[in-house]
């Protein structure tokens, strides 16, 4: 029979190492005898503690998280952007970041995507289609791993913040508009900078 186990050893000076142990029972002469092969595996599990870290880390992430190749084919994705695109990540996984795009066309994103490449790091705004097919704000940090050949990408939800900066923009219109026809002009002063704003129709009074 044969086994493989995990277990610690300890070293001459008192320190342990995590160590792997291929076990099998062989018989020599009528005489059984238990051989065993160990392997250091420090290196190896202090990789996969770094990884889970890694995971842990992404999917426990507010913004969603990407991982692409260079085609931009989606190779991981975690819980939130699945959450924010409505895809499952099963789903995501099979896809290219073309068929999530809705600002830029396919050879739009093969053009941007290679920009990244050449300069290994991009942040921008765009917008995501989700799967019911209405839009996304979003607001993407990119940054190329030349080593893995791999992007890692955040991207977050920014509807409600874009939505907010829109009716912020329109309901000053509106003020404006009303100053204009009542012919009332308004200023602010910032009492902590000292600095005084006037409005546009105040302009137009003096």
């Amino acid at each position: 029979k044969t086994g493989l186990i995990e277990t610690r050893h300890r070293r001459k000076d008192g320190t342990t190492f995590d160590v792997e142990i291929a076990c099998s029972g062989i018989e020599i002469a009528g005489q059984g005898y238990l051989y065993a092969a160990s392997r250091d595996i420090t290196e190896r599990k202090q990789a996969g503690a770094t990884l889970e870290r890694k995971k842990l880390v992404v999917d426990t992430a507010m913004d969603g998280f990407w991982m692409i190749d260079e085609q931009g084919a989606l190779l991981e994705v975690n819980e939130a952007y699945a959450r924010i695109s409505g895809y499952s990540v099963a789903e995501l996984v099979t896809m290219h970041i073309s068929q999530l795009e809705a600002k830029e066309q396919a050879e739009e994103v093969k053009t941007h995507l290679a920009k990244l490449v050449a300069e290994g790091y991009d942040r921008f705004e765009t917008r995501h289609r989700h799967k019911d097919g209405h839009e996304i704000d979003v607001e993407i940090s990119a940054r190329y791993l030349a080593e893995t050949r791999q992007v890692f990408v955040f991207c977050r939800d920014i509807t409600k913040r874009k939505q907010a900066a829109l009716e912020l923009q329109h309901n000053q219109e509106l003020l404006k508009e009303a100053e204009r026809l009542g012919k009332l002009g308004s200023w602010e002063l910032d009492l902590a900078g000292g600095v005084l704003r006037w409005s546009e129709e105040v302009y137009r009074i003096f």
